[in-house]
């Protein structure tokens, strides 16, 4: 790959941020420029990404095939946008269409090289991991103030003022893991904690606090900076967007799922997530202070929480993206 590519990227992008010159000396041996023509489509909605793509040069349109209302525009992204991350990550279908709107170049990052940072260099995939983490906030920012403005003018049914007021005195309690009633050796053998090793587990489970909470608890609100994740381990939360009141419901996140505020990645940003229990539930909450723990002195351990994180934050991007492409139709139909 020329080096006059990655001078290119380095000047553009958000991953120069957090990759050094040997990271993307890397990167330059391990992945490789494709460039797409005006109309050509780059990803197609409902096809899983086998990779991820970085924009080089030029500007993309996302776009979406609504029922009933034909295809329609969502966004334009240009240089130092990743494209398919949602979808590689996840390994799930691309919500939306991307399509060269002009002459484009993209760094293209496969499943050989992510699964080789993954073995050997995971503190380089945990830098590019925070610079698409971070992207995804500023996207999900950008989409949240969208899907509000609409939910202004919609006809969504309001909570109550007594509905406000019982969510708002409804709290979590933190609760001695042995009185949860759960089978703590059952879950350390859950899908979600076989990444971490035997001795990882012990100390992940030595910084973590069980909490009980009763349905419709609010584990997350409007206006809360708070920037601790959360292990869902019996029962189901609800994620959702609150604006005047109106709610609009965005997944269901049922056990063995980590969920995580956006403050655990950007702590600045005003607007907030909504996480309200659907039913009485058990969770266990890794707290600010906790992985700031784990950042400095176990590094490896989390490396691995922070793939987690990210692809919360992912899922919550694509949710949003949802909710959006559902107001469209919605207003489309009026």
């Amino acid at each position: 790959m020329l080096d006059s590519e990655y001078e290119r990227l380095s000047r553009h992008s958000e991953l120069a941020k957090y990759l050094d010159s040997s990271d993307l000396e890397m990167m330059a041996s391990h992945s490789k420029i494709i460039t797409f023509s005006t109309g050509q489509v780059i990803l197609q909605q409902g096809r899983e990404s086998r990779g991820i793509f970085l924009i080089i040069d030029g500007e993309v349109i996302s776009t979406a095939k609504l029922l009933g209302a034909g295809t329609t525009n969502l966004e334009s992204l240009g240089p130092g946008s990743f494209l398919g991350d949602v979808s590689y990550i996840e390994g799930t279908p691309c919500s939306t269409s991307i399509i060269a709107n002009s002459s484009v170049k993209c760094v293209y990052i496969d499943d050989v090289y992510m699964n080789m940072l993954t073995t050997y260099y995971p503190g380089m995939k945990y830098k590019l991991l925070n610079a698409i983490a971070k992207q995804a906030c500023e996207r999900l920012k950008k989409v949240h103030d969208k899907v509000t403005d609409s939910m202004s003018s919609a006809d969504m049914t309001k909570r109550s003022v007594f509905g406000e007021i019982m969510h708002s005195l409804t709290r979590p309690a933190e609760t001695p893991m042995k009185l949860t009633e759960v089978n703590i050796d059952a879950i350390k053998k859950s899908e979600i904690f076989k990444l971490f090793s035997q001795g990882e587990l012990d100390e992940l489970f030595n910084h973590v606090a069980a909490l009980k909470a009763p349905k419709n608890c609010t584990i997350i609100r409007k206006g809360e900076k708070n920037a601790s994740c959360y292990i869902v381990i019996q029962g189901a939360v609800q994620s959702s967007v609150m604006h005047e009141n109106k709610i609009a419901k965005l997944s269901v996140i049922g056990p063995g799922t980590l969920f995580a505020s956006i403050s655990c990645i950007d702590n600045i940003t005003s607007f907030v997530i909504t996480f309200t229990t659907c039913e009485s539930a058990v969770l266990l909450r890794i707290s600010d202070d906790a992985m700031l723990h784990f950042k400095n002195a176990q590094t490896t351990l989390w490396y691995k929480l922070f793939d987690l994180i990210c692809k919360s934050l992912l899922a919550l991007e694509k949710s949003v993206d949802k909710l959006d492409i559902r107001l469209n139709i919605e207003d489309y139909n009026r």
